[in-house]
């Protein structure tokens, strides 16, 4: 099923994705702060994500040993126009749910290994930011190994995607997304393709046209986060 802005394109309704809904989160907010020192926050912990990089790469031997398990899941479409703030993007967000079987043991660590496997490296573990925000340098792929919550896609007036654990999404370069819930809430891998480096822009004044020129610089990555060249990205994405 191919979604248009939120819309279907056919008569099949897709229960994972809405408009205009308010999700209650039952995690704890975080405190209101001004949103810069919520970016200043986030930041100083993603650099934290990134110095303990090297765990990741001491127990990689133990997580290689495990099976990976991709479950053949449906693959959603959703297509999000540039609403005057946000570019977004000229290819669909791509939602796998339920693509994953997510082990006890070291799940994000399980996840990472996927997306490595085929290619997405630079990750990092944590939840997902509660602002509207995007990459304008690179496409990304979030796996969620715990929880659940409600993702705005696009910007203000976007589609709201419920994602849980298990749940892949594909973000294309300069498509907005938001958690409605708590940062807390949802446990997730994120990761780039040729382990790129990532950016973060906020629709503020001032980043356009510079961020639409380095969108369109973005290459189409060789192979999907989860299928490789069988399918998924490498098809849909032409």
């Amino acid at each position: 099923m191919v979604l248009i802005n939120g819309t279907a394109s056919d008569e099949t309704s897709d229960s994972n994705l809405t408009s205009g809904t308010i999700f209650k989160s039952s995690c704890k907010q975080n405190p209101a702060l001004p949103v810069f020192k919520r970016r200043a926050q986030n930041e100083k912990v993603r650099g934290q994500f990134r110095k303990g990089r090297s765990r990741v790469r001491h127990i990689i031997d133990i997580i290689y040993r495990q099976r990976v398990k991709v479950i053949s899941a449906s693959i959603q479409q959703i297509l999000l126009s540039d609403d005057g703030i946000f570019p977004n993007s000229d290819f669909p967000v791509l939602f796998y749910p339920g693509a994953l079987h997510i082990p006890d043991s070291f799940p994000a660590k399980y996840v990472a290994r996927i997306f490595y496997k085929h290619g997405w490296s630079n990750s990092w573990d944590a939840g997902i930011f509660e602002y509207h925000h995007y990459h304008s340098i690179t496409h990304e792929v979030l796996g969620v190994y715990s929880g659940e919550t409600a993702l705005q896609l696009g910007g203000e007036q976007g589609p709201i995607l419920t994602i849980k654990k298990g749940d892949v999404l594909i973000i294309p370069a300069g498509v907005a997304h938001k958690n409605l819930g708590a940062e807390n809430c949802i446990g997730v891998v994120g990761a780039y393709p040729h382990g790129m480096k990532f950016n973060v822009k906020y629709g503020e004044e001032g980043e356009r046209p510079e961020a639409d020129h380095q969108i369109q610089l973005v290459p189409i990555p060789t192979n999907d986060p989860l299928y490789a060249k069988r399918k998924g990205l490498v098809k849909l994405w032409k």
